[in-house]
């Protein structure tokens, strides 16, 4: 796993806003086009009727538009550098990364030539992590009983 490091980005006002791996929270960082990509202002509306869905595994959402823009009516933030969507993506396009609690990528979904994840699995890669024991990733504790989690049964 890699750490990212610190990064740069612009809010709507022209501050710079960065994410804050302190937190003890997964983020997921979703990389995109830039204003003019349709296809990128339709994905980003989708991740935000998502975003208390995210909230509620304890996830933060940052959208990262490339350019100085971020289009109207769309969420998120700008790399007007692309030093963020190079640092974690490790090149140019557009992608997704989640990131744990402790600012180590553990999931990177390059785009290249393939449409976005459907926003509903990352909100189930969230979930997985937040319902994960942090020392063996198996899910513990009272969470353990809830539909969907895979059994612990036989383990010691």
């Amino acid at each position: 796993m890699r750490r990212v490091e610190s990064l740069v980005l612009l809010d709507r006002n022209g501050e710079t806003v960065s994410p804050d791996w302190r937190t003890g929270t997964a983020t997921v960082l979703v990389f995109l086009h830039d204003a003019n990509c349709i296809a990128c202002r339709s994905f980003s509306q989708s991740l935000a009727s998502l975003e208390g869905a995210f909230g509620e595994w304890g996830a933060r959402l940052w959208v990262i538009w490339r350019g100085q823009k971020v289009p109207d009516g769309c969420p998120g933030v700008a790399d007007p550098t692309g030093d963020a969507r190079r640092q974690v993506l490790d090149g140019d396009s557009s992608g997704v990364a989640v990131v744990d609690a402790y600012g180590c990528v553990v999931h990177r979904l390059g785009t290249s030539g393939r449409s976005f994840p459907d926003p509903k699995e990352l909100v189930a890669m969230v979930k997985g992590m937040a319902l994960a024991c942090p020392e063996c990733g198996i899910a513990d504790g009272g969470w353990a009983s809830l539909p969907g989690t895979p059994s612990t049964s036989g383990l010691t």
